[in-house]
Order: C-alpha cells, then structure tokens, then sequence
C-alpha cells in the first residue's frame, strides 16, 4: 500500500529562522507583537543575570511573554503553549514605579527556538510539560562524535533516535515511522526521483500520515554538543529539540522520528546560520 504523506516541512523553516538568532527589531515587530513605550517606562531593572538551565511548564495562566524591558509583547500567551516545555537561560528583577513593588522574570525559550521571552515567574511551574511521555530510562551510551566521519554522525543520528525513543515509552513509535522520518530528515536538501520513490514506498499501513521537520544551524549544533562533557550528554542535549516537535502526538497510532547529522563534507558551509542537523516527525493523524 502507498501512502500519501502530506508535507508539513515548512515547519523546518519557521523554526530554523528563530534558531539562526534572528531578532525582533524597533521597525520590525514580530508577527503578532505589540510595542508599548508607557509599559517599556513603567518598569526599571534592578539587576539581570544569567541563570542556570533548567526546565519549567506553563501553569495555563494567559501570562505574556515580553522582550528586556517589556516593552514588547509577544502573540501567543502561555495559556496556548501549555503542551510546550521551557528552558532558562537568566533572570532579572524589575520594579514597578507606581507600586514600588518587584518582580522576577526568567528569560526562556522552547528546545526548539519557536517561543520565547521573558516570562514572569508565576507563571511557570518547574519541570518538563506533564503528560509527555518522559517516564523511561535515559540509556548510558558509548561513542565519540567525529563530524569529518559520515560512519560516526550517522551512529550519532542512530543514538539520538534511540535516545528519545527509550524516554518515552508511551509513545507507539512503529518501525516503517521510522524509516519514513528517517528519509524525510536525510532528504529534506537534496530530494530527488529516488529518495521520493523510496519514502512512497514506505508501507505504514494508513493513508493519514502527516510529518513536521525542524533544523538546526551550525552555531546552535556546536553550543549543544559544548553543554555535554560526555557522548551521552550530547546526544541528550541534541534530542530535547524532539520534546516540541513530539509534545502532541503521545495517542496517536503510530510515531516514527528521524534525525540526520550533515558530515562536513556534506556542508554547504560552516557559517553559524548554515544547517548542520535535521529532525523529522512522522504521525498518523484520522483528523486528515
């Protein structure tokens, strides 16, 4: 049976553009973004720090998140990104001039880059978005990462995969799922009539597959492995980007993941803003 997998990789996009450190500015508001001077004055900051990585949920409150100062205000409330989960990366303090009270915000983004800001802490509960399917046992994983070697990035490929897999057991990831993500994340630069032929043929058993692809540039590839100081550190650092892109699928039918490393001399270039890895997601969806 042939399927029809509907492409959602423009995903890929979207989230490879916040990650290259792309930046709001003053004649350019993001998306959706509202500027306010009065709000921006309202406040003055009495120290900004950075802060330790740690991982925090919304608690469903419709809490803004803000740029330093808060003079901007992003679109989406926390109270839309409840199944996200958030890393810190500093913290400030600010007082309110009217009040003369202060709060503390932490500054946070998703694994992935999508969302972000700075976020005040009420609104935020310490620990990865309930419901996740996190209650496996992370693996112990030998190996050393040599990116000159296509053998040793696609062994680390293989580690990242199976490390996100073994933490969620109660995902139904299904081998051909698999197979497909797979093809999608090594073939998302360089498609063509063979690799096309290959994921059609792919027999996942529906028709109703859908899929989503992020990336990661160079800069945020190496700043990853940098945070690990032993191969299973790295790989766990380079699979938390699956925790958004997985965040909603937990009941569906069947799930497949697949991650792809570009060896250098598969670069285009070794520009921060170049792609160095991709991930893709594979799910069945009867909403199709």
């Amino acid at each position: 049976m042939k399927i029809s997998v509907k492409q959602l990789w423009v995903l890929g996009i979207v989230v490879g553009t916040m990650m290259s450190g792309t930046t709001a500015t003053a004649a350019a508001l993001p998306m959706g973004a509202h500027y306010s001077q009065q709000r921006a004055n309202s406040v003055k900051l009495v120290w900004r720090r950075s802060m330790t990585r740690k991982a925090y949920h919304p608690t469903g409150v419709a809490g803004a998140r803000y740029s330093k100062h808060l003079g901007i205000r992003y679109q989406a409330t926390l109270d839309t990104l409840t199944h996200y989960t958030f890393f810190t990366d500093a913290h400030e303090k600010v007082r309110v001039k009217a009040t003369g009270k202060s709060r503390i915000y932490y500054h946070v983004k998703t694994s992935d880059g999508l969302f972000g800001g700075w976020v005040w802490r009420g609104y935020l509960k310490a620990g990865v978005t309930p419901g996740l399917g996190n209650a496996g046992q992370a693996p112990t994983l030998k190996g050393k990462l040599d990116l000159t070697s296509a053998t040793s990035t696609a062994k680390f490929d293989r580690d990242v995969v199976a490390y996100e897999q073994k933490l969620r057991p109660n995902f139904k990831f299904k081998a051909k799922a698999n197979q497909l993500s797979q093809l999608e994340a090594q073939n998302y630069l360089n498609r063509d009539a063979d690799s096309l032929t290959a994921i059609q043929k792919i027999d996942v058993g529906t028709s109703h597959m859908n899929g989503s692809m992020a990336y990661i540039t160079v800069s945020d590839f190496n700043q990853r492995l940098s945070r690990g100081t032993s191969y299973t550190s790295q790989v766990k650092n380079m699979a938390e980007v699956f925790d958004d892109l997985l965040s909603s699928w937990q009941a569906s039918p069947q799930v497949g993941i697949g991650f792809y490393t570009l060896p250098d001399n598969q670069l285009t270039g070794k520009a921060p803003t170049d792609y160095r890895a991709f991930y893709a997601v594979s799910y069945e969806d009867d909403n199709e």
